[in-house]
């Protein structure tokens, strides 16, 4: 329809640096590249970030109705960090819409695609895929969602195009933004221009730098935000934490005195000394504790090591056995091979896991089940199953499981915790950091048998 969909060329092309003389149009450009990255690189607001970006891309390539998201993995919506061109009362309504459908991470059809990372859906290509019978599904979704955003005069929205660079009301490009490694986070939509014109392939090959250094910024001020909040998450769980130090602390120091007071009976001297040892050991283990804490929580988010979940549920199962000789295990794998990516913060899942289901335990006899069970999802990846069920925990048990998880879950800023609450706290973050989750199932059933089961649920990935 368009040259556009003919002159299809790389970012490479635009500019040979170092191997020519660069137009005063082209230092221009690079100067503004420069400045724009200066500016956002520094920027720890994602909204700021994206709000630069738009007013930048206006500016130079004069064009307008562009709105910027960013996908949220907590809600599974795109969120819309801002928009450009659009009357302020329309701009806030904007401004709260949400996407529901991920199309990003979807395959969509070859002829829609201008480069890699940007798609341009033309008037033409829209009213040919209204006919069909069975339209692509992702499109489809697509199309809905940009809705009223693309048409501001629907009179004319089926009117033919005056002229092959003309852009119509259903014209509309997409540019995929990513992080720093490829994968993708958003996406910037522009619905027009101030000339009504559609821009060349070289203007959307200098957006879609503009673009990529976007991605970049934003992923850089998620990091830092992720970082500073489980600074503060760890500065938090010590403060509390120490907390019960302080108090053991001072059962010491209650139990040295008795033990050092003249003429104490012997019954209330042994007592004092069990006190002593009992404190300094639980001491000893809230300091543990807060060391594999910021142990873990230092360690990378972005994990890319293929791992077996069976490996290293096994692994945990055997350290767990030497520390509880008694204990019963009984690990069922309906399905093998189950390939995650993730880090050693995994054993350390599956140990809060199975010392969380031995708390709650009324007999150490008393068999555990785990059962690892492979679930296919309709939409996205599957996942791995793992559940943990003691016949012998109670109901009322289970119940208070799931409202301790839900209070020391890390998503939230403030978190109600303790010393007793660790190994809860390590299955939330740990999990969610694959991308997983913890939950408790409760079972109806009266009668007797299993009243719940601890559940981690983890996406699978192909090993490569």
């Amino acid at each position: 329809m368009s040259s556009i969909i003919t002159e299809k060329t790389t970012a490479n092309s635009i500019y040979s640096v170092g191997k020519r003389d660069k137009t005063d149009e082209e230092e221009k450009m690079l100067s503004e590249i420069a400045n724009f990255i200066s500016k956002i690189m520094i920027e720890s607001d994602l909204n700021k970030i994206a709000k630069n970006t738009v007013n930048t891309i206006a500016r130079l390539f004069h064009l307008n109705e562009m709105i910027i998201t960013i996908w949220d993995d907590e809600i599974n919506r795109f969120r819309i960090l801002a928009c450009y061109g659009y009357p302020a009362d329309t701009e806030k309504e904007i401004l709260n819409l949400e996407f529901t459908v991920d199309w990003i991470s979807q395959v969509i059809p070859d002829r829609f695609h201008l480069d890699e990372d940007i798609l341009f859906l033309s008037a033409e290509e829209i009213w040919e895929f209204e006919k069909m019978d069975e339209p692509d599904k992702v499109l489809k979704d697509l199309i809905e969602d940009v809705g009223d955003l693309t048409i501001d005069h629907p009179e004319v929205a089926y009117e033919p195009r005056e002229s092959k660079d003309q852009w119509h009301e259903l014209d509309f490009f997409e540019f995929i933004i990513r992080d720093y490694n490829g994968k993708p986070l958003g996406y910037l939509e522009i619905n027009d221009s101030d000339d009504e014109k559609l821009p060349t392939m070289e203007e959307l090959l200098l957006i879609l730098t503009f673009v990529e250094i976007t991605g970049i910024a934003l992923e850089s001020a998620r990091m830092r935000e992720k970082q500073s909040v489980a600074k503060e998450r760890i500065d938090g769980l010590t403060s509390l934490m120490t907390q019960d130090l302080n108090r053991y602390y001072k059962d010491s120091v209650k139990a040295l005195g008795m033990i050092q007071r003249p003429g104490v009976n012997e019954t209330i001297g042994k007592q004092s000394i069990e006190n002593l040892i009992r404190s300094t050991r639980e001491s000893l283990a809230i300091i543990e504790k807060v060391g594999k804490l910021k142990e873990i929580e230092s360690r990378s988010y972005l994990t890319s090591i293929g791992s077996d979940p069976l490996i290293c549920l096994n692994k945990s199962a055997e350290d767990i056995k030497k520390k509880y000789p008694e204990l019963r295990l009984n690990v069922q794998i309906k399905e093998k091979s189950f390939f995650t990516k993730c880090d050693p913060s995994i054993e350390d899942l599956f140990n809060a896991c199975l010392e969380t289901i031995i708390s709650m335990k009324k007999k150490m006899n008393e068999e555990i089940t785990i059962e690892l069970v492979k679930k296919h999802a309709y939409k996205g990846v599957d996942e791995i199953d793992i559940s943990f069920v003691a016949p012998d925990i109670d109901s009322i048990t289970w119940h208070r499981l799931i409202l301790d998880i839900s209070s020391v879950d890390p998503k939230f800023g403030k978190l109600s915790f303790s010393s007793g609450l660790f190994n809860k706290y390590l299955m939330v973050f740990i999990s969610r950091r694959y991308g997983g989750r913890v939950w408790v199932e409760e079972s109806s059933v009266n009668f007797s048998g299993p009243k719940g089961a601890l559940h981690v649920s983890l996406p699978i990935y192909e090993y490569e």
